[in-house]
């Protein structure tokens, strides 16, 4: 609470003191004014910067200064970095970047979600509203920036529809043309590489990152399986192998120049595939849609739980939700035995 009291000497002496509560640090502050009207105002200003986070550090900074120490700070340390920050980068050239902490609002967030989705697809900005979200926890709880995380007064935007994109042979046999790959000839070329990595996600159910960070050390061909320490979700994981995996990563083999499995990077991955679904026959199949189309086709084969393993899901309904894509006409073959 703050107190005001003359001093015998003359002068007014303001004092702001508070315990530690409700996620506020402690504080005890005291100063000396020469009229009390500015003892007062002092006081109150005081308090007022104790509710809101704001003493002892920069309160008229930008929300971009906290986006750019959260992109410093905390982006690196996570697996998916590079997203984050590349995200990140977008936000610093929205009008939201620019509000300073003590104006900042749900409004404002909410003004940045809704400019967004007349962009981009929701589930997109679900990705990217996580990332915000994420920032505006740290700068509240670790970094005592703000009062609190006002993103939690909004509702996060939906998932959207759920893509449910098939990949027919004709669509893998396309892109290989394209591509020019086959397993009767060697992948020297990133474009052929990719298409390589393609199959063997249609094999295997493997995201695209696992694919291009696996590497020669975690292949074991003769056991037939691949070990992916490090996958998305934080946990490892054995992948086994199909006949046609092994085949693939036999050929890659012949090729091999480090210690990269598939000699591609994510975002080589992602631009070079782009590129080849440009043939109109494709039509808008993505390179993820090779893990869906595995689980797929694999489910015909394994139980929930044993799919799950392959895939490294822990929550059967994402699996089955998202992933899990029969068509109907399959699915009435079943009822007639």
């Amino acid at each position: 609470m703050a107190t005001i009291r003359k001093k015998p000497t003359g002068g007014w002496v303001a004092q702001v003191r508070h315990r530690a509560k409700n996620g506020l640090p402690a504080i005890s502050k005291a100063a000396v004014f020469p009229r009390k009207a500015d003892a007062e105002a002092w006081a109150a200003k005081t308090e007022a910067d104790w509710q809101t986070m704001r003493f002892g550090g920069s309160p008229n900074i930008l929300f971009a200064e906290v986006l750019e120490r959260y992109k410093k700070e905390v982006s690196p340390k996570k697996r998916g970095w590079k997203n984050e920050i590349n995200i990140i980068e977008r936000v610093l050239k929205t009008p939201l970047a620019q509000v300073r902490l003590p104006n900042l609002s749900e409004l404002h967030f909410q003004e940045w979600a809704n400019g967004r989705m007349a962009d981009i697809a929701q589930s997109s900005v679900r990705r990217e509203w996580n990332v915000l979200s994420h920032v505006c926890s740290v700068a509240s709880k670790q970094w005592r920036l703000l009062p609190e995380n006002f993103m939690l007064r909004l509702d996060k935007p939906n998932h959207g529809k759920e893509r449910t994109q098939r990949v027919t042979d004709d669509m893998a046999t396309a892109i290989a043309y394209v591509a020019g790959f086959s397993l009767d000839c060697l992948p020297v070329k990133s474009t052929q590489r990719v298409a390589a990595a393609f199959y063997f996600g249609l094999e295997t159910a493997m995201r695209g990152g696992e694919m291009v960070t696996l590497t020669w050390d975690n292949v074991f061909l003769d056991r037939r399986f691949v070990h992916l320490p490090d996958s998305k979700n934080g946990y490892a994981r054995d992948v086994p192998l199909s006949l046609k995996a092994v085949a693939i990563l036999k050929l890659l083999a012949q090729v091999r120049e480090n210690e990269r499995v598939f000699n591609i990077t994510k975002g080589s991955l992602d631009a070079l595939f782009r590129k080849l679904r440009e043939r109109p026959d494709l039509g808008d199949v993505h390179f993820h849609d090779s893990r869906r189309e595995a689980l797929t086709r694999l489910a015909q084969i394994y139980s929930p739980m044993e799919l799950a393993k392959i895939s490294g899901h822990r929550d059967l309904r994402i699996l089955l939700n998202t992933y899990y894509a029969p068509r109907a006409e399959d699915l009435a073959a079943k009822m007639d035995g």
